[in-house]
Protein backbone atom coordinates (compact mmCIF):
# COMPACT_ATOMS: atom_id res chain seq x y z
CA UNK A 1 0.00 0.00 0.00
CA UNK A 2 2.74 2.03 0.93
CA UNK A 3 4.65 1.45 -2.11
CA UNK A 4 1.33 2.39 -4.28
CA UNK A 5 1.42 5.67 -2.82
CA UNK A 6 4.90 6.39 -3.28
CA UNK A 7 4.92 5.69 -7.03
CA UNK A 8 1.27 7.57 -7.36
CA UNK A 9 2.75 10.43 -5.36
CA UNK A 10 5.67 10.53 -7.75
CA UNK A 11 4.41 9.95 -10.93
CA UNK A 12 1.89 12.90 -9.82
CA UNK A 13 4.90 15.25 -8.79
CA UNK A 14 6.45 14.07 -12.55
CA UNK A 15 3.34 15.03 -14.29
CA UNK A 16 3.11 18.06 -12.25
CA UNK A 17 6.12 19.55 -13.03
CA UNK A 18 5.97 18.88 -16.80
CA UNK A 19 2.72 20.51 -16.59
CA UNK A 20 4.31 23.94 -15.33
CA UNK A 21 7.84 23.33 -17.90
CA UNK A 22 5.23 22.64 -20.81
CA UNK A 23 2.72 26.03 -19.72
CA UNK A 24 5.16 28.53 -19.03
CA UNK A 25 5.10 31.22 -21.88
CA UNK A 26 7.85 31.30 -24.91
CA UNK A 27 10.07 33.79 -24.94
CA UNK A 28 8.37 35.80 -28.16
CA UNK A 29 10.42 38.14 -29.80
CA UNK A 30 8.14 40.59 -31.76
CA UNK A 31 7.11 39.44 -35.83
CA UNK A 32 7.28 41.99 -37.84
CA UNK A 33 5.22 41.59 -41.24
CA UNK A 34 7.74 41.28 -43.47
CA UNK A 35 5.16 43.38 -46.11
CA UNK A 36 5.59 46.63 -44.31
CA UNK A 37 7.58 49.67 -44.54
CA UNK A 38 9.16 48.46 -41.23
CA UNK A 39 9.90 44.84 -42.46
CA UNK A 40 11.40 46.62 -45.43
CA UNK A 41 13.14 48.42 -43.85
CA UNK A 42 14.72 45.86 -41.32
CA UNK A 43 15.13 43.80 -44.76
CA UNK A 44 17.87 47.08 -45.43
CA UNK A 45 19.16 47.17 -42.55
CA UNK A 46 20.00 43.19 -42.50
CA UNK A 47 21.23 43.79 -46.36
CA UNK A 48 23.72 46.55 -45.40
CA UNK A 49 25.27 44.03 -42.64
CA UNK A 50 25.27 41.07 -45.54
CA UNK A 51 26.84 43.26 -47.50
CA UNK A 52 29.91 44.44 -45.10
CA UNK A 53 30.53 40.84 -44.60
CA UNK A 54 30.67 39.93 -48.60
CA UNK A 55 33.12 43.21 -48.78
CA UNK A 56 35.27 41.81 -45.74
CA UNK A 57 35.86 38.62 -47.21
CA UNK A 58 36.29 40.30 -50.84
CA UNK A 59 33.40 38.45 -52.41
CA UNK A 60 32.62 40.98 -55.35
CA UNK A 61 30.10 38.62 -56.99
CA UNK A 62 27.94 38.72 -54.19
CA UNK A 63 28.39 42.48 -53.36
CA UNK A 64 26.97 43.06 -57.01
CA UNK A 65 24.30 40.76 -56.73
CA UNK A 66 23.18 42.25 -52.71
CA UNK A 67 23.76 45.73 -54.00
CA UNK A 68 21.56 45.21 -56.99
CA UNK A 69 18.66 43.55 -54.33
CA UNK A 70 19.14 46.72 -52.19
CA UNK A 71 18.22 49.16 -54.60
CA UNK A 72 15.40 46.58 -55.56
CA UNK A 73 14.40 47.12 -51.66
CA UNK A 74 14.58 50.90 -51.69
CA UNK A 75 12.08 50.92 -54.60
CA UNK A 76 9.97 48.73 -52.32
CA UNK A 77 9.58 50.83 -49.21
CA UNK A 78 9.15 54.06 -51.47
CA UNK A 79 6.46 52.17 -52.44
CA UNK A 80 4.80 51.60 -49.14
CA UNK A 81 5.28 54.73 -47.71
CA UNK A 82 2.45 57.26 -47.66
CA UNK A 83 2.31 60.21 -49.64
CA UNK A 84 3.73 62.26 -46.45
CA UNK A 85 6.29 59.96 -45.04
CA UNK A 86 7.53 59.65 -49.28
CA UNK A 87 7.99 63.21 -48.82
CA UNK A 88 10.35 63.30 -45.77
CA UNK A 89 12.40 60.23 -46.82
CA UNK A 90 12.64 60.78 -50.28
CA UNK A 91 16.17 61.97 -50.02
CA UNK A 92 17.88 59.49 -47.49
CA UNK A 93 16.42 56.50 -49.83
CA UNK A 94 17.20 58.17 -53.16
CA UNK A 95 20.95 58.26 -51.33
CA UNK A 96 20.82 54.86 -50.19
CA UNK A 97 19.91 53.91 -53.66
CA UNK A 98 22.90 55.88 -55.23
CA UNK A 99 25.62 54.38 -52.82
CA UNK A 100 23.85 51.23 -53.42
CA UNK A 101 24.37 51.52 -57.13
CA UNK A 102 28.50 52.74 -56.97
CA UNK A 103 28.67 49.78 -54.74
CA UNK A 104 27.53 47.70 -57.15
CA UNK A 105 29.36 49.02 -60.41
CA UNK A 106 32.89 49.63 -58.15
CA UNK A 107 32.07 45.71 -57.22
CA UNK A 108 30.90 44.47 -60.85
CA UNK A 109 34.68 45.73 -61.83
CA UNK A 110 36.29 44.44 -59.05
CA UNK A 111 37.86 47.44 -57.57
CA UNK A 112 38.56 46.48 -54.20
CA UNK A 113 39.48 50.37 -52.84
CA UNK A 114 36.04 51.48 -54.77
CA UNK A 115 34.12 48.70 -53.25
CA UNK A 116 35.68 49.10 -49.78
CA UNK A 117 34.98 52.96 -49.36
CA UNK A 118 31.60 52.42 -51.45
CA UNK A 119 31.15 50.39 -48.16
CA UNK A 120 31.73 52.67 -46.40
CA UNK A 121 29.43 55.51 -47.63
CA UNK A 122 26.83 52.64 -47.06
CA UNK A 123 26.93 51.98 -43.98
CA UNK A 124 26.96 56.17 -43.13
CA UNK A 125 23.97 56.60 -45.21
CA UNK A 126 22.33 53.92 -43.64
CA UNK A 127 22.62 54.53 -40.35
CA UNK A 128 21.22 58.09 -40.56
CA UNK A 129 18.39 56.28 -42.92
CA UNK A 130 17.47 54.24 -40.08
CA UNK A 131 17.45 57.07 -37.32
CA UNK A 132 15.49 59.20 -40.03
CA UNK A 133 13.07 56.36 -40.47
CA UNK A 134 12.50 55.43 -36.12
CA UNK A 135 11.67 59.27 -35.91
CA UNK A 136 9.64 59.12 -38.75
CA UNK A 137 8.11 56.38 -37.24
CA UNK A 138 7.30 58.24 -33.83
CA UNK A 139 5.52 60.91 -35.46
Amino acid sequence: MRAKMLSLFGTSLVMTALVLTCCKKANRSVQIDPDSAAGTVQKIMEQGVLLSDAVKRKDFATVDDQAYYLQGLTKALDSRLDAEQKQRLKAILDEVARVAEELDHSARRRHQEATEASMQKLQAVLQEFEAQFKAEKKK
